[in-house]
């Protein structure tokens, strides 16, 4: 379902997922900008560093009653995306975890694990509405 048009026509979950994605955004920012393990109390640091996944997890939510929410086809095009995106991950990601253990590349960042799934799941799901609209 692609909704159109102004915020307020947008259903619930979808709203929450883009403020909570907004405050993780800034929080992101803000503690990329200002973070500073050294400046910060040894037992806040490990707190204070996963404060991001507070919003994060929040926008999960949202996105999983959206999942909910959708009908019939629409929950069986989004499974058929996270499907695809699961084994495009598992794939290039153990692909490049041999290449970093026997041919020596260099070493990347777990950072870099999700912005391939959440590709690879926007591709998957493409291709699956693609086959069923």
């Amino acid at each position: 379902m692609l909704y159109y048009g102004c915020m307020n026509t947008w259903p619930a979950h979808r709203v929450r997922f883009v403020v909570w994605i907004g405050i993780y955004m800034i929080t992101v920012l803000v503690y990329g900008l200002t973070f500073n393990a050294n400046a910060i109390p040894a037992p806040l640091v490990i707190p204070l560093a996963l404060l991001p996944m507070v919003p994060a997890t929040f926008a999960a939510l949202a996105s999983m009653d959206g999942f909910r929410a959708g009908d019939e086809l629409e929950r069986r095009i989004q499974s058929e995306g996270i499907l695809f995106s699961f084994f495009v991950t598992a794939i290039v990601t153990f692909s490049y975890g041999f290449l970093e253990a026997y041919a020596h590349f260099p070493k990347l960042s777990m950072f870099l694990v999700w912005p391939l799934l959440a590709t690879a799941w926007g591709i998957g799901t493409a291709m699956a509405t693609r086959r069923y609209r």
